[in-house]
């Protein structure tokens, strides 16, 4: 055993202290991988709330119509979706509630509503009366 060896216990101590610190403690506090994830994005859109049984699209739209008001283009979407996704899973592997199954759920989900997003794009494309500028 070295010097730099932690006990499993140390590191779950230091774990809830970490997410304590965020603000990710307590019961009220999600800790499966899409409801975090819905609660990041509503957070990072100044949304007040996405809810697990919001319709995809609706979110969808609600991503769209704020990158347009920012005038974000589509790689900046797939950035942010990138990162809340990732972030999902590191607070969800956190909490211990990471499985390979949500993991999957996550990416399927993100993959769908960035395919989604892309019908947006594509749409607005079609329509440039709808365009902002660069």
């Amino acid at each position: 055993m070295n010097n730099y060896s932690t006990s499993p216990l140390e590191i779950t101590a230091r774990i809830d202290a970490a997410l304590a610190d965020a603000g990710l403690d307590g019961p009220m506090i999600e800790r499966e991988p899409l409801p975090l994830l819905f609660s990041l994005l509503a957070e990072a859109l100044g949304a007040q709330r996405i809810l697990s049984s919001t319709p995809q699209a609706m979110i969808a739209e609600q991503i769209w119509d704020w990158s347009r008001e920012y005038k974000h283009s589509v790689s900046v979407i797939q950035g942010l979706l990138n990162e809340a996704v990732a972030d999902a899973l590191d607070l969800s592997q956190a909490h211990g509630t990471l499985t390979d199954i949500k993991r999957h759920e996550v990416s399927t989900y993100q993959q769908q509503l960035m395919h989604k997003i892309h019908q947006l794009e594509l749409g607005h494309q079609q329509h440039p009366e709808h365009q902002w500028g660069s």
